[in-house]
């Protein structure tokens, strides 16, 4: 599933990664916002039997992404959104590879991400519990998990009050009630430039409340949440000062 707003390059690059698969038993689900470029006419015109084209009721991301999950018929659904690849033509094969036998209610496969001038793989973590997943240790990057429809509708979808964390939130959800099946299997490439790469200091409070609602709370987890908050604080605004500091010395 895709879910795309003003960003017709994205767009086209991961529909190219999902047409040169090598496997045929997929269904595209893009979910379109209004915008001012031509994503919503290249959307609508990739309508096929096996391309389903929507046109957003209402505004954000997990609203769009509750949308296209109403319409998902597989057994296992992928957020792959606008910008993001499947990491090369076999990502689906290796996918289908890894859950066959498996019946898991979530799997979390390994990814790259790709920045300016970088890439690196991300590789999950065995054996990944609930802290894992909500502090960000489980090296669970958002387009390579793949979850088993039914349960992510009976569990409501996603959390609409949310502008970043839900992916987090509902990942601590599911973590609770399952555990994922983890193959460090690079299947997807992940673009660094989305909203939750530029709005750092609105991710950091986000994730910090999708924790403080979802994991559970004893005084050992608030520490350690205010640890977590104050040390990505810390990193951001140094990161921001070395910024401003190269830009300065370039004048």
């Amino acid at each position: 599933m895709t879910i795309v707003k003003q960003d017709l390059v994205g767009l086209q690059r991961t529909r190219k990664s999902i047409e040169k698969q090598n496997a045929s038993a997929w269904e595209h689900i893009v979910v379109a916002s209004s915008s001012t470029d031509t994503s919503v006419q290249y959307a609508t015109a990739l309508m096929t039997p096996q391309t389903t084209v929507v046109v957003q009721h209402g505004s954000g991301r997990y609203s769009a992404m509750n949308q296209g999950l109403s319409r998902a018929a597989g057994e296992f659904v992928l957020f792959l959104n606008a910008g993001d690849e499947l990491a090369d033509k076999y990502s689906l094969r290796h996918v289908e590879k890894g859950l066959a036998g498996e019946k898991p209610k979530w799997a979390i496969f390994g990814g790259y991400v790709k920045g300016p001038s970088s890439q690196i793989r991300v590789r999950p973590l065995p054996g990944a519990q609930v802290r894992d997943i909500g502090f960000g240790r489980a090296g669970a990057l958002h387009p390579s998990i793949f979850y088993h429809t039914k349960t992510l509708k009976q569990l409501g979808g996603y959390n609409e009050g949310f502008r970043i964390a839900g992916d987090l939130e509902m990942n601590i959800r599911l973590a609770r009630e399952y555990k994922p099946l983890v193959i460090d299997k690079p299947v997807s490439l992940f673009y660094t430039g989305g909203i939750s790469t530029t709005k750092v200091f609105t991710t950091i409070f986000e994730s910090s409340r999708a924790r403080r609602l979802s994991m559970e709370r004893s005084w050992v987890f608030y520490v350690q949440n205010f640890a977590v908050v104050c040390c990505q604080i810390l990193r951001a605004s140094l990161r921001r000062v070395s910024v401003i500091a190269r830009f300065a010395n370039s004048e």
